[in-house]
């Protein structure tokens, strides 16, 4: 606090200030904080006088002229570490203006606390930590080789000079030894920020520099020589995914300044980061980006130092990572423990790049808040002014961009389709009105999507699944205590052509492998319901379905505990809309490969897949002894009667598919036996044709 006092303002046009530290602690006052208030003396006052042997601190008083010959000071507490006056350290900061007063103040003070760990004007200088030292292994029979630097305009050159500057004064390079043998040397680049100024201003300036440019070095040959290092980065879905037992009503975003270089690398290793620029050579000391085992140490060091904390409190991605509680009060203690542990391990934050204590964030491509998890809105704007891909790397990069938030786009699988199609390498592409009905269709279907929630492990999940001819679709979703009901994820894939001939039973069982597959992460362990529209799946397990392809489906669904419920088409129509789509067919790249128990995706065309025995698939079909000795043909069997699933019709339906008519067929019952049995031994190896052992060897025999 300060006293009332009077003054006199002395030719250097200050005065000076006594004040008191009541407190039990340290207390910094920053740069141009106002520690009193003066008025000028217009009438008598009673006043004391005081000795001037004391340490002050003085304040400018130009700004009024001089003429200060009183001081009503009124008090003002300065809070122990900082004050919420503290604009120019605060102002860095993005803090959510809905906090209440005192909330505030509390996290003010928290933030001034731990300034050192802040990279700003004041406190300039970036990190460094010990805790891992990133190394660098060659393989065996790496080979030497030096890169000339790539050739700059004039003002890429200043901009390279003051970058340069920079990352000398910090440590992170340093110039190469001339005695030093340096194995693999690589060129430098400089790329733009997206912050970056559209117009260059006339004089480079370092602030230009360093804010419109990002120093990296094309280290494509060093990595092409390097050994793998088989760290684990979590996973982005599971990331997003895990607020399950922490409700995120408060979050931080936490962005650590530069943060690979930030991480030392080991003295044997720096020689191989050697870069070379048209102001000579130089190396590493610090952890560079573009190294292909960068991102595996660096999350090492950030598992190490938030140890204990990982799907708790923290999730870290890299150098990215958010702090989530429930409370206020949780969320202070929560930042104060991260804070102490970056702190500990030498390491800096930007924050500029941080936001704190916000109800929502966008985290990881991602918007996080309590609800859900939805498309950010700078993306869904973008999404919405995109514009017609004209050729083919412009679709890829616009399917990229859609599959990216697929999760929340119903029916996806089918929608997509058309342009898919395009992707192919032996179809030209044509932009028709098919084309443009899927685009518009994805782009409603993102700027629409409903926000997914949380999987709740504490209640109950409910895997709605449909399937149909054109696909598959289901949705999986919780009720909420209070009734609501929350969808936690979409799904839905196209079939192939010979998928589409199952049978309804058969369809509707590989829907439902597939759906409880998919979405194994959630209901591994814990008991849910099923949903379906097909009442021959709920006694699935005491019905005999024969054939291989039954025992391999049931094996793996005896691996979960779940229930069938059985619910009309009318009650299911999200599943049963995931699945149809009136126009556009399936394709086989999207479809579920029985041949492997966990459905991978393949992407191989029909005309390349091959039978056992090297037979093309296309050129079986064409033959007229396909299956001949091994059906017993029934007339009178109905071919899509999901309860009749035995050989006859099981072929018969296939035989229609393929145009191979019953005359056909019955013809080539009088071709010689042993032509046959190799193509029946091929077909049922690669179709696992529902039928036991003894039936096949009584057919063959």
């Amino acid at each position: 606090m300060t006293a009332k006092s009077l003054a006199t303002v002395d030719t250097q046009h200050s005065v000076p200030v006594k004040i008191l530290n009541a407190s039990d602690r340290n207390v910094n006052i920053g740069r141009n904080v106002t520690v009193a208030m003066f008025e000028p003396l217009l009438h008598d006052h009673s006043i004391s006088f005081l000795n001037d042997d004391f340490d002050a601190c003085c304040f400018n008083a130009s700004a009024v002229g001089g003429a200060l010959t009183s001081s009503d000071v009124n008090e003002t507490h300065i809070n122990a570490e900082c004050s919420d006056r503290d604009d120019t350290f605060l102002s860095n900061f993005n803090i959510n203006p809905e906090l209440k007063r005192s909330e505030k103040a509390s996290l003010n003070d928290l933030l001034c606390e731990k300034r050192e760990i802040f990279v700003t004007k004041d406190n300039p200088n970036i990190g460094i930590t010990q805790v891992v030292q990133h190394t660098i292994h060659l393989k065996p029979n790496a080979l030497s080789k030096h890169h000339k630097p790539y050739r700059l305009p004039p003002y890429k050159r200043e901009v390279l000079r003051h970058q340069l500057d920079e990352l000398l004064r910090q440590g992170i390079i340093i110039p190469v030894d001339e005695r030093e043998d340096l194995p693999i040397t690589s060129p430098i680049v400089l790329i733009s920020k997206r912050n970056k100024p559209v117009e260059s201003p006339e004089k480079i300036t370092k602030e230009y520099s360093m804010s419109a440019y990002r120093f990296c070095c094309d280290f494509r040959y060093l990595n092409s020589q390097s050994q793998d290092f088989r760290y684990n980065i979590p996973n982005l879905e599971e990331l997003t995914e895990s607020f399950s037992e922490r409700t995120p009503n408060y979050i931080t975003s936490i962005d650590l300044s530069s943060g690979f270089f930030q991480m030392c690398i080991s003295p044997e290793s720096t020689r191989y980061t050697a870069f070379n620029t048209c102001f000579g050579t130089f190396k590493f000391q610090r952890l560079p980006m573009g190294l292909k085992t960068s991102p595996n140490s660096f999350q090492m060091l950030m598992d190490k130092v938030f140890n204990g904390l990982t799907f708790k409190s923290v999730l870290c991605y890299i150098d990215d990572a958010i702090v989530a509680s429930p409370t206020f009060e949780e969320h202070i203690k929560d930042l104060e423990e991260v804070f102490s542990r970056l702190q500990a391990a030498g390491l800096k934050i930007n924050p500029k790049k941080c936001t704190f204590a916000q109800s929502s964030c966008v985290y990881l491509g991602h918007t996080i808040s309590k609800d859900g998890i939805s498309p950010p809105k700078d993306r869904l704007e973008a999404i919405e002014k995109l514009p017609i891909p004209k050729n083919e790397n412009e679709l890829r990069r616009t399917m990229g961009l859609f599959n990216w938030f697929r999760k929340f786009i119903p029916n996806f699988s089918a929608i997509a389709n058309p342009l898919n199609k395009l992707l192919r390498a032996d179809v030209r592409f044509k932009w028709t009105n098919d084309q443009q009905i899927a685009f518009d269709n994805l782009k409603h279907g993102l700027l629409d999507s409903p926000i997914l929630a949380f999987p709740r492990f504490d209640l109950e999940f409910r895997l709605a699944v449909d399937t149909s001819s054109k696909g598959l679709g289901y949705m999986l979703y919780q009720i909420h205590p209070d009734g609501e009901k929350r969808v936690v994820r979409f799904g839905s894939k196209g079939l192939s052509k010979w998928q589409q001939s199952y049978g309804p039973t058969k369809l509707e069982l590989l829907g439902m492998v597939t759906a409880i597959l998919d979405c194994s992460n959630y209901l591994s362990g814990r008991h849910f319901i099923v949903e379906c529209d097909h009442q021959a799946l709920k006694p699935l397990f005491q019905k005999q379905l024969r054939g291989a392809i039954y025992e391999r489906w049931l094996a793996l669904l005896q691996q979960f505990d779940f229930n069938i419920i059985y619910k009309p088409a009318s009650q299911m129509t999200v599943p049963d809309a995931l699945s149809r789509t009136s126009k556009f067919p399936a394709i086989l790249e999207n479809s579920p490969d029985e041949e492997d128990p966990y459905f991978p995706y393949t992407n191989e065309p029909p005309s390349s897949i091959t039978l056992p025995n090297g037979q093309s698939l296309t050129s079986l079909f064409q033959t007229d002894n396909v299956c001949s000795n091994f059906l017993q043909m029934d007339n009178q069997c109905d071919v899509y009667d999901a309860d009749t699933e035995d050989n006859a019709c099981d072929i018969i339906r296939r035989s229609m598919k393929h145009n191979i008519t019953p005359k056909q067929i019955q013809q080539n019952e009088n071709s010689p036996q042993e032509d046959t049995t190799e193509v029946t031994d091929s077909v049922n190896d690669l179709t696992d044709c529902e039928k036991d052992n003894n039936s096949r060897n009584q057919t063959i025999e």
